[in-house]
C-alpha cells in the first residue's frame, strides 16, 4: 500500500470515526473575543478550542466535547451544557450564572474566580476541580461528585448541595452560611475557618474532618457523624447535635458544655 493510499484510508477510518461518534468536528477553533449568544453547539467536539473571553450566552452546547477548552473569561449565562465534557478545561473568570451543567464532566477544570450563581451542577462531576475564589450562591449540586475539589475562600451561601459527595476536599475558609448540606460526605474534607452558620448538615458524614476555628453557630448536625473529626475552637453557639455521633478521638471546642444529646460510638 502507497503513503497516498494509507493516508487516505487513514482519513476514511477518521471520518468514519467522527460520525460514529455522532459530534461534529471543530477541534482546536479559535472563536476567542466571538459573540456566539445562542448558537447551537450541541454534540460538537471542540476538544482544545480557544474560547477565551467568547459570548456563549443561551448558546446550547449540550453533550459538547469541550475538553481542554480555554474558556477564560468567557461568557456562558444561562447556557445548557448539559452532560458536556469539560475535562481539564479552562474556564478562570468565567460567567456561568444560571447555565445548566447537569450530568457534566468538570474533572480537573479550573473554575477560579468563576461566577456560577444560580448555576444547576446536579451530579456533575467536580472531582479534583480548581474552584478558588468562586462564587456558588444558590447553585444546585445535588448529588455532585467534589471529591478531592479545592473550594477555599469561595462563596457557597444558601447553594443546594444534599447527597453531594466532597469527600477530601478542601473548604478554607469557605462561606457555606445557610447552605444544604444535608446527606453530604464530607470525610477527611479540610473545613478549618469556613462559614457554616445556619448551615444543614444533618446525617452528613464528617468522619476525620477537620472543622478547626469553623463557624457552626445555628448549624443543624443531628445524626452527623462526627468520629475523628477536630473542632477545635469552632464557634458551636445553639449548634444542633441530636444524636450525631462522636467517637474518643473526636476533638470538641472548650466552650462546648455538653455531649449528652451526642451518641459516642467505638
Amino acid at each position: 500500500m502507497s503513503r497516498t493510499q494509507l493516508r487516505n484510508l487513514m482519513m476514511r477510518v477518521a471520518r468514519l470515526e467522527r460520525r460514529a461518534s455522532g459530534l461534529i468536528p471543530l477541534q482546536g477553533v479559535d472563536f476567542s473575543g466571538r459573540d456566539l449568544s445562542g448558537k447551537n453547539f450541541s454534540k460538537t467536539d471542540l476538544t482544545g478550542a480557544n474560547l477565551t473571553k467568547a459570548k456563549l450566552i443561551g448558546a446550547d452546547l449540550t453533550g459538547a466535547n469541550l475538553k481542554g477548552a480555554n474558556l477564560t473569561g468567557a461568557k456562558l449565562e444561562g447556557a445548557v451544557l448539559i452532560g458536556a465534557d469539560l475535562t481539564g478545561a479552562d474556564l478562570d473568570g468565567a460567567d456561568l450564572e444560571k447555565a445548566n451543567l447537569s450530568n457534566a464532566n468538570l474533572s480537573n477544570a479550573i473554575l477560579t474566580y468563576t461566577a456560577l450563581v444560580g448555576t444547576v451542577l446536579v451530579y456533575s462531576n467536580l472531582t479534583n476541580a480548581n474552584i478558588k475564589y468562586s462564587v456558588l450562591e444558590n447553585a444546585i449540586l445535588l448529588g455532585a461528585d467534589l471529591t478531592g475539589a479545592d473550594l477555599s475562600d469561595s462563596t457557597l451561601s444558601s447553594a443546594s448541595l444534599p447527597k453531594a459527595v466532597l469527600k477530601g476536599a478542601t473548604l478554607i475558609k469557605t462561606n457555606l452560611w445557610g447552605t444544604d448540606l444535608t446527606g453530604v460526605d464530607l470525610s477527611s474534607a479540610n473545613l478549618k475557618g469556613a462559614n457554616l452558620e445556619l448551615s444543614d448538615l444533618e446525617g452528613a458524614d464528617l468522619t476525620g474532618a477537620t472543622l478547626t476555628n469553623a463557624v457552626l453557630s445555628e448549624a443543624n448536625l443531628s445524626d452527623a457523624d462526627l468520629s475523628n473529626a477536630d473542632l477545635t475552637g469552632a464557634n458551636t453557639d445553639n449548634t444542633k447535635f441530636k444524636k450525631a455521633k462522636y467517637n474518643d478521638q473526636t476533638k470538641f471546642p472548650k466552650s462546648l458544655r455538653s455531649v449528652r444529646s451526642l451518641v459516642k460510638v467505638p
